[in-house]
């Protein structure tokens, strides 16, 4: 799981050294706000409060595998300049008055193994809608064991992101191969561990993409029947569902919840 890009691209993957550092800027928005305004509908016929979309900006941040990452030093990147770029672009967007939602998307490790606490990156709940993360199982493909959703890595991060902010937490891209024959055990505990540990975790986002070279079957793919622990035999889309609707049954409040709730909130008023 948790497959750190840094660490998978080989040593001559070319660096781009295209994306430079730029000063504040005055911006003109007209011509955003006229493109914006023909794809989301920012006019009063259609108020930009019914469009709600997330933006994904700076995936990685603590990269040097992208233009943008804070750590990638060929095109100058610090942690300083990169909240300074992120909150640019959040500015700017929002001058269009788009209903943009924004995400800033960390890697789950450093690159390179850098030890900057993921709070050096963070540039305030005032610009970020959700926090997030990929994480994989790439057993089979990239290591031999197989890495459940609550291992020490995606612990660490869930733990020092939710410590620093109140924003929620969404898993940008989520998915386990099945060469170590546990994909489907793998689906079903990490829906378990979503219900009853990271409980901040409220968007996940399955990798419906089988990939290659090397073979990474990311996708849900029925025909693949393995092995469970118990000896059962199960498939991956089961295990999925099932897992979600067990995750449901938890994380849904019962009536009695409801109630109390309605109650607390009347006594604020």
């Amino acid at each position: 799981m948790y497959l750190s890009k840094g660490r998978l691209l080989p040593n001559n993957y070319p660096k781009r050294r295209h994306c430079h550092a730029y000063p504040p800027l005055r911006v003109d928005t007209t011509r955003t706000k006229a493109v914006i305004g023909r794809k989301f509908g920012t006019n009063p016929a259609t108020p930009p409060q019914a469009v709600g979309l997330f933006r994904n900006r700076h995936h990685d941040v603590a990269a040097d595998w992208y233009p943008w990452g804070a750590l990638n030093t060929a095109n100058g990147g610090t942690t300083a300049l990169f909240r300074e770029a992120y909150k640019h672009v959040v500015t700017v967007l929002r001058l269009t008055g788009a209903n943009f939602k924004y995400q800033l998307a960390y890697a789950m490790n450093n690159a390179n193994n850098d030890l900057t606490p993921f709070k050096e990156f963070w540039v305030g709940d005032n610009y970020v809608d959700q926090i997030c993360v990929s994480a994989y199982d790439g057993c089979g493909v990239f290591y031999a064991t197989d890495r459940p959703l609550d291992d020490p890595n995606f612990r660490d991060f869930y733990y020092q992101v939710t410590a620093f902010s109140s924003r929620p937490v969404c898993i940008a891209e989520f998915s386990a191969t099945s060469w170590c024959g546990t994909k489907p055990q793998w689906i079903t505990e990490s829906w378990a561990s979503l219900a009853n540990k990271y409980v901040k975790v409220n968007d996940i986002n399955w990798f419906f993409e089988n990939k290659s070279p090397p073979p990474r079957d990311w996708d849900l793919n029925y025909q693949n029947e393995t092995e469970t622990v118990s000896g059962a035999l199960a498939n991956e889309t089961d295990a999925f569902v099932n897992g979600y609707n067990a995750f449901r049954l938890i994380t849904t409040p019962t009536q009695r919840l409801r109630e109390l709730m309605r109650g607390n909130n009347s006594h604020k008023h």
